[in-house]
């Protein structure tokens, strides 16, 4: 079964509607917002019902990863990246549809492998300590991965772009 061939010619995302980052920037962003929703999400183990100021001090911190993760990511899922991440064959060239869906694979490889990794500690955790996540452990896992899979095909495009800085 072959493919329908274009209607038209193959064209890029148009200036206004995304935001035009460096690769640097966006990859930038990419590790910031990868890396502070993991932080966050360590850093949520660490709360305790117990008032005080290193609570405050923890809680605090916890918020502004994560409203900075969610920022970065939000910013980078507006990015001219994640339009080629998510550009209809038509509106991209050849080599941008495989390159597209080898971002794609990946990063089904690696939330596959996350949530293996997640599986296995809470088995052995269980296991060995008795300790069951919370709803409120899942939930934050699952809005750790949420905005990972938003962001990951772009993520991974401007961490495979080799093209001029400019």
């Amino acid at each position: 079964m072959n493919a329908p061939a274009p209607s038209k010619a193959p064209s890029k995302a148009p200036s206004t509607a995304y935001l035009n980052f460096s690769r640097n920037t966006a990859r930038a962003l990419s590790v910031g917002a990868l890396g502070s929703l993991s932080l966050w999400f360590a850093l949520k183990f660490l709360l305790t019902e117990e008032p005080g100021p290193q609570q405050a001090v923890l809680q605090i911190a916890a918020g502004v990863l994560s409203l900075a993760g969610m920022v970065a990511s939000v910013l980078l899922f507006l990015s001219t990246y994640s339009f080629r991440a998510n550009a209809p064959d038509a509106q991209i060239d050849e080599r941008e549809v495989v390159e597209r869906n080898r971002a794609y694979f990946r990063a089904y490889q690696t939330l596959v492998f996350v949530l293996l990794l997640a599986y296995i500690v809470a088995e052995v955790l269980e296991k060995a300590f008795g300790w069951v996540p919370t709803r409120g452990v899942v939930a934050n896992f699952l809005t750790l991965l949420i905005f990972a899979a938003l962001t990951l095909p772009a993520a991974i495009l401007a961490w495979w772009d080799a093209g001029d800085e400019g």
